[in-house]
């Protein structure tokens, strides 16, 4: 599955096939978001 991040300053879009995957706990969903939210940092890579 491929994610698109786009430019927002002040708050996070995340897909809804992250927050609906079933296959993941709520504890994941959440770490999931909380890193998609600092990536702008530069120190979460996709590999």
């Amino acid at each position: 599955m491929k994610i698109i991040k786009r430019d927002r300053r002040n708050y996070t879009n995340t897909s809804n096939l992250v927050i609906r995957d079933s296959r993941l706990s709520w504890k994941a969903r959440g770490i999931f978001n909380y890193l998609w939210s600092q990536a702008e940092q530069g120190w979460v890579q996709q590999r």
